[in-house]
């Protein structure tokens, strides 16, 4: 009975439904307590953004002791650490650690493809430490790796598009347009209905300046899944390039509303208000959003409290703007424009 609860669980897994598998495997789980089951509610909770219940899970499944078990936990852990779990859990020291000692665990002469995706994972790492050289080079291996073993082929297609995209991300840090684009164009040929290769590789295209181009590989990410808030963002950031901020701001908006309200796209949503002179709706946003402001970075929380304190001196409040500005100030005291920007305020002057 429960291997038929348990498949059925893994169906609503591959079908995005992650809070009935959730239900499923936690009802077995009262039954007969293994391995498989904690990790698979591991990677069901990480589906659903829970990255600390995930991360519970996942260690839980690891103290079975089996061998493919703790590789397998390992590599999700260690990018729950890496990208995942909110900022002040992030550990770049705490994922390499789970990497390495998965990777122990592999016979030196073993070219299993879990072996190259932790090498994979190591490579992410390695990118956001800044040694993107070195992770060119492990991420080449792996790809030549799938292409060259046969005991890999049927795996090559989904794993290499992964590597493949990581690939075009290095080149793209280090400006390597040419590179950059062979990555993505290779990409997009073996997995061609996959809408984020698309995206990514428009952004690049922007960014040089191929707009005709960038827009076309817009669109058909747009065919290919209408949903995803970034298709929008994008198209948000080139109607403000062309200073037609009503359209931008109605992108920006359905970006964020698809986005389950990020704060990434509510900065751009409440930027582009306030170019439109919407400062009461910008405010009543604001305030209105829950804003996790622990997970903000430096950067984005003197960005948010910037805004709401132009709206506030737009509204008549200057100081209740000058006083935000006080309270950015004592948390970043070196902070040169919140120094400018509170000037200005006193000044009754709009920042």
């Amino acid at each position: 009975m429960t291997n038929e609860v348990h498949d059925l669980a893994l169906q609503f897994l591959s079908v995005g439904d992650a809070w009935t598998s959730i239900k499923l495997l936690k009802r077995i789980l009262e039954i007969n307590k293994n391995d498989e089951y904690l990790y698979d509610l591991g990677i069901a909770y990480t589906q659903i953004g829970e990255t600390e219940t995930a991360a519970y899970y996942l260690y839980k499944s690891k103290e079975f002791g089996k061998f493919n078990r703790v590789i397998d936990a390992n590599y999700v852990l260690s990018m729950l650490y890496t990208r995942h779990h909110p900022r002040y859990l992030q550990s770049l020291q705490k994922a390499e650690n789970l990497l390495q000692e998965a990777y122990s665990l592999f016979d030196d002469k073993e070219e299993d493809f879990h072996k190259i995706f932790n090498r994979n994972g190591y490579a992410l790492i390695l990118f956001k430490r800044g040694q993107i050289e070195k992770a060119i080079s492990i991420l080449k291996n792996g790809i030549k790796q799938l292409r060259t073993n046969t005991s890999l082929q049927n795996k090559v297609t989904l794993h290499e598009s992964v590597l493949l995209y990581n690939l075009a991300q290095c080149y793209t840090k280090l400006n390597l347009f040419e590179e950059a684009s062979l990555a993505f164009e290779e990409l997009i040929r073996i997995d061609p209905y996959y809408p984020e290769n698309r995206l990514e590789y428009a952004k690049l295209l922007l960014n040089h300046g191929d707009e005709e181009v960038a827009i076309k590989q817009l669109n058909v990410a747009s065919e290919l899944n209408p949903n995803l808030p970034e298709i929008y963002s994008i198209y948000g950031y080139l109607y403000t390039q062309r200073e037609n901020f009503q359209l931008a701001e109605s992108h920006y908006l359905k970006a964020f509303q698809l986005s389950n309200e990020k704060f990434e796209y509510l900065y751009d949503l409440i930027y582009t208000m306030t170019l439109n002179n919407k400062y009461q709706e910008c405010y009543s946003l604001i305030k209105d959003t829950r804003i996790d402001v622990l997970s903000l970075n430096d950067q984005e929380y003197v960005d948010l409290f910037t805004i709401e304190a132009e709206c506030l001196f737009n509204l008549g409040k200057k100081e209740e703007a000058i006083d935000i500005m006080r309270s950015c100030i004592e948390r970043f005291p070196t902070n040169e424009n919140l120094k400018v920007n509170i000037q200005m305020l006193e000044q009754g002057e709009v920042i």
